[in-house]
């Protein structure tokens, strides 16, 4: 249903194709899939229960330059990245190859982010498997084919003895008929002779004598065998008792049809001879005439044709016997036939099962090596760059061995048809065992990979709930024992709307009302400003209405927060530079030197066509010349860009936070009345938790953003480059004719060496430019979000000043509702226990 706004029209070649679709061509009319930029599709599946979103991606190498911009964009979104290939070519695929550590860790994906799904692994061939590693002496197999070969035996034994059962009937089956014929012209005989009528036997005429005639006409018989013997048979409807001997050759159509097969072929073999006797002389047809009336010993009666008609039934019978009998040996031999295919079928699919498997743990295996290899290749490299003199290539930077690539090899097709999901499609071909196509455990790692963000949104809503509840029954709860002097005492001290009568008025708008139960914020319009080409404009600030009083809750923490979030972004910029700057350097330095020679080979690895195809598209078509140029510069700093952003760059912002909140609310407690304290240190443990609460979603916003933020910053080096090569691409476009290939390769290789310096230390440049945008605007979010998350705790704070209703119908209601958030708070106690039970078995409640 959604294939014509998906698939791309393929040319057709080939006249066969153009008069074939011709006419469906034009029926389908223009291609809807440029106009499609998504197509969602919702459905009840097991891996998306836990809310995973699935991608399909059509791959960064595709030869549509709109598909795999398409596909790039995506990638600098996704949280996971799964490389999908077919198990025939996993191990060696570009994909799966090409997408090394270095150049996935470059995009901030480590380990934890990358999976590996080999596909297909019902395609396969037994033989080209065992040969390939070495499975011929595997006692498995041996016995699995022992058992194969053990019913192939069988299967041929039982099918000899179908095809001599066969062959046995057939003979017996003409027999019969034959029998059954002479059976029932003796029948028809003796019927003629009880009814005086002349009757010619065919099939009986050597051995009987009928009267002067038939003798006389003997002779005319031979010579006139052509007729149809049914022109002198005559159909009787009388019944005889003789008949009711033998049932079953009662004669029907059937029966004559069989009658005249017979009498057909006996007539023919008489013509042959007839005509061999016309070549012979008068005299010795007369002489063989008399020795046929020799052998005739008896005159032909009633009685006689009786006895002979008993005997042939008792013939035609036990032919018949024989005939069932070797028809029961035919029907259990093809039973037994039946049985054998269904076992060999089985023992084979456990052949191909076993060999299904052991080239899916061979190349997991590989796959896996091949993973290890390239972080340690990266590791070296890194090391290497960073002290040439020292470096020792058998110093391992990490334990190699503890990093595990997810890798699943599945069978998609034989778990569709092992759950019966498509009628029709036939059985497994390998496995017998939903298990062992391992879409089960995809399934499990989809879910998986969602516990973290479920789970602390799941924690971050629990905790909003427990604070909610405690704040609200602390509050309704013993309001009536605080004076008004001691609320008043503290709202002149920390409530930020409150104004000394003493002092004069001041005229000023009205403060902006805010959702005090969504800390949350919104990053999109800071974000947005990172993708114009220079430096993003500063807004302008939104002025706040000036506070009645400057020493309230908010206002305090206000003044600590903006110095806090001042030496958080300068922690970021110092991050950043000591981690990369010099590795930039490097790396660039490395890029320009490489640049001339990498350009060079890159022209010289394929047809003239498809180079030309790459500078129409700015170096980008099936390879991306912009991409290699900058690969010694991305793989220099791979390593150093995920230290820097795999490390918790708020972990001391966030504590530093906490502690000047804790700070004025011990303030707050300090400057209470007797009576408030314990008032003021049960409400401020509350804002405590709640506070906190609030700042690690803040934090964890923010952290999410950053890293989006990092991973576009980490690809803008390719479209770097590409501009600054886009006038030599053009220039190389405009060669033509003899030479032409040649001069565009010069045009390009000589471009690229005489841009490569600025081209490489600008993208340097650039990156670090972005970096220090993303930590300014950081420090811009955490300013507004901490100035939301002061509010708040003022919030939290003033139910110990606010004047309070203390009429008859509002204490009804505060009972009722310390009630309710009693109740609440014993189930979320109750959901934290169970949760804390589950924590160890990674089970959310």
């Amino acid at each position: 249903a959604i294939a014509p706004f998906i698939d791309s029209k393929e040319k057709k070649r080939g006249k066969a194709h153009d008069d074939k679709n011709k006419k469906n061509d034009k029926a389908e009319g223009p291609a809807l899939w440029p106009l499609i930029r998504i197509v969602k599709v919702r459905c009840p599946a097991k891996a998306l229960e836990s809310g995973a979103v699935l991608v399909d991606l059509p791959g960064t190498a595709d030869a549509n330059a709109a598909r795999s911009s398409i596909a790039q964009g995506y990638m600098q979104r996704c949280q996971c990245v799964w490389i999908l290939a077919p198990i025939t070519r996993a191990v060696d695929d570009k994909t799966a190859k090409g997408q090394s550590p270095s150049s996935l860790l470059a995009a901030i994906y480590d380990t934890s982010t990358v999976t590996f799904v080999a596909t297909k692994t019902d395609d396969l061939s037994c033989n080209e498997i065992i040969n390939a590693l070495h499975l011929e002496d595997d006692a498995d197999l041996l016995e699995i084919e022992d058992k194969i070969m053990e019913y192939r035996r069988d299967e041929n034994a039982q099918r000899h003895i179908k095809e001599k059962a066969d062959a046995e009937g057939k003979k017996l089956g003409q027999e019969f008929r034959d029998k059954r014929a002479i059976v029932l012209e003796y029948k028809e005989w003796i019927r003629a002779l009880k009814d005086g009528k002349d009757f010619e036997p065919t099939l009986t005429a050597k051995k009987a004598k009928g009267n002067k005639s038939q003798k006389a006409e003997s002779g005319k018989k031979r010579k006139n065998s052509g007729d149809s013997p049914n022109a002198k048979r005559r159909k009787s409807n009388r019944d005889d008792d003789d008949d009711s001997d033998l049932d079953s050759f009662i004669v029907d159509d059937d029966d004559m049809s069989d009658v005249e097969s017979v009498v057909s072929r006996l007539t023919e073999s008489d013509k042959d001879s007839d005509d061999e006797q016309s070549e012979k002389g008068d005299d010795e047809v007369v002489e063989e005439l008399v020795e046929e009336a020799e052998e005739v010993e008896e005159e032909v009666t009633v009685e006689s044709l009786k006895t002979k008609l008993t005997a042939a039934e008792e013939e035609a019978r036990a032919i018949k016997e024989k005939l069932e009998t070797t028809k029961n040996t035919a029907r259990d031999a093809l039973k037994e036939l039946s049985k054998l295919k269904t076992r060999i079928a089985k023992a084979q699919r456990q052949k191909n099962g076993f060999c299904a498997k052991a080239r899916n743990e061979y190349s997991r295996d590989s796959l896996k090596e091949d993973w290890r290899a390239g972080v340690r290749e990266m590791d070296q490299e890194a090391a290497m760059q960073k002290d040439p003199d020292n470096f020792d290539p058998s110093f391992e930077a990490r334990d190699y061995a503890a990093i595990d690539l997810p890798t699943f090899t599945v069978s998609s097709r034989d778990y569709i048809r092992l759950t019966k999901q498509v009628e029709g499609d036939g059985e497994p071909t390998c496995f017998s065992d939903k298990a062992d196509t391992q879409i089960p455990a995809l399934q499990e790692w989809c879910h998986s990979l969602t516990i973290s963000s479920r789970e602390r949104t799941a924690r971050s809503f629990l905790q909003k709930l427990k604070t909610f509840a405690a704040s609200v029954q602390s509050y309704l709860d013993d309001m009536n024992n605080v004076s008004e002097v001691d609320r008043a005492q503290l709202r002149q001290r920390w409530a930020s709307d409150y104004e000394d009568p003493r002092k004069p008025r001041r005229l000023q708008q009205p403060a902006p009302a805010h959702n005090y139960h969504n800390p949350e914020f919104d990053l999109d319009r800071y974000l947005a400003a990172c993708e114009g080409e220079g430096e993003p404009q500063a807004e302008a600030p939104s002025r706040e209405p000036t506070p009645a009083n400057p020493d309230g809750v908010a206002s305090v923490l206000k003044e600590k927060f903006a110095d806090l979030v001042d030496e958080a972004v300068s922690y970021l910029h110092d991050s950043f530079r000591a981690g990369l700057e010099d590795k930039l350097k490097i790396g660039s330095a490395t890029a320009s030197e490489m640049a001339y020679e990498t350009s060079m080979n890159f022209g010289n690895s394929m047809h003239w066509a498809t180079y030309r195809a790459h500078l129409r598209r700015d170096g980008m078509f099936r390879r991306d010349l912009n991409t290699e140029l900058c690969l010694p510069l991305t793989s220099s700093i791979a390593k150093s860009w995920g230290e820097v952003f795999e490390q918790d760059l708020f972990a001391e912002f966030g504590r530093r936070t906490t502690h000047a909140i804790e700070q004025v609310i011990e303030e707050i407690k300090d400057s209470a009345a007797l009576g408030l304290r314990e008032r003021c240190r049960v409400q401020g443990d509350l804002a405590k938790v709640d506070a906190q609460t609030a700042l690690r979603a803040m934090i964890q916003i923010v952290h999410e953003a950053l890293q989006q933020e990092q991973k576009e910053i980490s690809r803008s080096l390719s479209p770097h480059v590409k501009e600054q090569l886009r006038d030599v691409y053009t220039r190389a476009m405009m060669e033509r004719g003899k030479g032409s290939v040649a001069r565009q390769k010069d045009v390009v290789n000589n471009g690229v060496h005489g841009a490569r310096g600025d081209m490489f230390a600008g993208g340097a440049n650039i990156l670090m430019s972005k970096l220090a945008i993303a930590a300014e605007t950081v420090g811009k979010a955490l300013d507004d979000s901490l100035s939301e998350l002061a509010r708040k705790v003022e919030v939290l704070m003033s139910v110990l000043w606010e004047n309070i209703n203390t009429t008859a119908e509002q204490l009804v209601i505060r009972s009722a509702a310390v009630e309710v958030m009693a109740e609440i708070s014993q189930q979320i106690l109750f959901w934290i226990r169970a949760e804390e039970a589950h924590r160890g078995q990674g089970v959310l409640v």
